[in-house]
């Protein structure tokens, strides 16, 4: 059966790939060609390929707007996709003027793009892994407790919504804050004698390989 897909597939790709080069990723678990005004991808995890051009960013933009990011706003869009065992995802990194950045996991579902995690972006670290807007890691220096450092949270302004044991005295914090204000409690927190741990909270990505995607990416030149 997978021998008649991968014909199959490679009957379809035929009729766009004549002189176009392919990229073949993660040992040959997708296929991506990029070209200057579509991608065509196919994932063989997923039994999946399509043909895409920019209209496919219309939920990116959508949901950069809701979060008060206008289309003006934007500075670069870094687009790549994304190939590991879980099948192949759209991942994009942007920058705006106003350096509130973000990063984006999203995949192909039923002819639109989804969007998997929408998430701040302090510096890009790998491939993009995002920064949870309303999270952090921390643990009390001794002598010191959760509840001090919840105080201490507190008494900047922002409220601390819940708060969840990780392991032994590390504690997992969930804060009321809008933005990449997460970014400025952050950098509040690490110079506090109460705290021994602060730490950003960012995403677990499967292992795989990508490459940048000139077709879905945008630039102010």
């Amino acid at each position: 059966m997978k021998k008649i897909i991968l014909i199959l597939v490679c009957m379809a790709w035929s009729v766009y790939t004549y002189s176009a080069d392919i990229k073949i990723l993660s040992q040959g678990a997708c296929w991506a060609q990029d070209e200057s005004d579509s991608l065509k991808v196919s994932s063989f995890n997923e039994h999946s390929s399509y043909l895409v051009d920019k209209n496919f960013l219309a939920p990116l933009i959508t949901r950069l707007e809701k979060t008060g990011v206008l289309t003006s706003d934007i500075s670069n869009i870094d687009s790549y996709v994304h190939c590991s065992g879980m099948g192949l995802r759209h991942v994009f990194r942007v920058s705006t003027f106003a350096e509130q950045n973000y990063c984006v996991w999203a995949k192909y579902n039923k002819g639109e793009l989804e969007i998997l995690d929408f998430d701040l972006a302090d510096n890009y670290q790998g491939l993009c892994d995002g920064v949870v807007f309303n999270k952090l890691i921390v643990a009390p220096s001794e002598g010191y407790s959760v509840e001090d450092i919840v105080a201490e949270v507190e008494a900047f302004g922002y409220k601390v919504s819940s708060k969840s044991a990780l392991y032994k005295d590390i504690t997992s914090l969930a804060l009321e804050v809008e933005s990449n204000e997460i970014f400025k409690i952050h950098t509040m927190l690490k110079s506090s004698k109460t705290i021994r741990i602060v730490d950003l909270v960012t995403r677990q990505r499967p292992i795989g390989e990508a490459m940048l995607t000139e077709a879905l990416s945008y630039s102010v030149k």
